[in-house]
């Protein structure tokens, strides 16, 4: 018996049956919303922590950047926090990691902009940047943004998968009192 898209038999996305209504789009679950948002929250304070060292004249130090790794955990941490208290303390390993990976993607596209856009106005940041870098060559401005967006990741990803090890476990629970 052949499989085909045609098979009335066979249900879901993808296969509608002549007639039938579209299938609606699916809401955004749990690990998702918890994941943008606190993506957004740890996107802000890149930008927040990027402001103040520029105020303080320590925004061209590269080495200062990797304190946004602080913030990073802080926020992944917090996430899978949240997200095993709305799950009632049962948490699937693959939407944590998704919690984790979302957090950080986000986090990172949110930096990379703001980069994009803070070197449009201060073009003597941006050449700093683009030379004083890790790599021993010259990057230009879409180099830097992709490369933000896949060191956050890619260390987001793994934070995730560390602390995921924790936030598995059935005797780590978050009581409703620890709020």
């Amino acid at each position: 018996m052949a499989l085909s898209g045609n098979n009335p038999s066979v249900s879901g996305p993808g296969h509608t049956m002549p007639g039938a209504p579209p299938v609606p789009p699916q809401p955004m679950t749990g690990f998702e919303r918890i994941g943008i948002r606190y993506g957004l929250w740890v996107g802000t304070a890149y930008i927040v922590f990027f402001l103040l060292m520029k105020v303080l004249g320590l925004h061209e130090r590269t080495e200062v950047a990797y304190v946004n790794g602080v913030f990073l955990i802080g926020g992944i941490v917090l996430a899978l926090r949240e997200y095993k208290r709305v799950t009632r303390n049962h948490i699937d390993y693959l939407p944590g990691l998704g919690v984790g990976f979302l957090t950080s993607l986000i986090s990172s596209i949110i930096l990379a902009l703001f980069f994009i856009g803070y070197s449009t106005f201060d073009k003597e940041f941006a050449s700093h940047v683009m030379t004083a870098n890790l790599y021993g060559m010259s990057l230009s401005v879409l180099m830097i943004f992709l490369v933000i967006i896949l060191q956050g990741t890619v260390a987001g990803s793994i934070i995730g998968f560390i602390a995921m090890q924790l936030f598995k476990r059935p005797d780590h629970r978050i009581d409703e009192d620890d709020e």
